[in-house]
């Protein structure tokens, strides 16, 4: 059998976070969820096969949060997806390692449907 996918969801926003909790939990996936890049970096490991990431956030935003994760060999395949309502930096986005960029407000189908052609 082969084990569930694991989702990480950095958001800093509750409410946010709790909603792509739901979706990805409700489609069967594992997620686990930070409020903040560097605890979230501080509890990586190589289980997690996706990552949803705010770009927006206190302490470390997501843009940073990336080039950090993507520092570290073991983590350069996990793919990442910025999940923001910061769509002028798409560009910045793609260049930080980014695989797909989600704009908010988004759709549980939307969200399901990039989730899904990343993984």
């Amino acid at each position: 059998m082969h084990r569930m996918k694991t989702i990480m969801i950095i958001e800093d926003f509750e409410g946010t976070s709790e909603l792509l909790r739901n979706i990805v939990e409700n489609a069967g996936y594992k997620a686990i969820t930070f409020d903040n890049g560097p605890d979230a970096l501080n509890n990586m490991h190589n289980s997690v096969d996706l990552i949803l990431c705010d770009i927006n956030m206190p302490e470390m935003d997501g843009l940073e949060f990336a080039s950090r994760l993507y520092e570290i060999k073991e983590y350069q395949h996990i793919p990442l997806i910025f999940v923001t309502g910061e769509n002028q930096l798409k560009e910045e986005a793609r260049n930080a390692g980014a695989k797909a960029f989600i704009s908010k407000p988004f759709s549980k189908e939307k969200v399901l449907t990039v989730i899904e052609k990343v993984l």
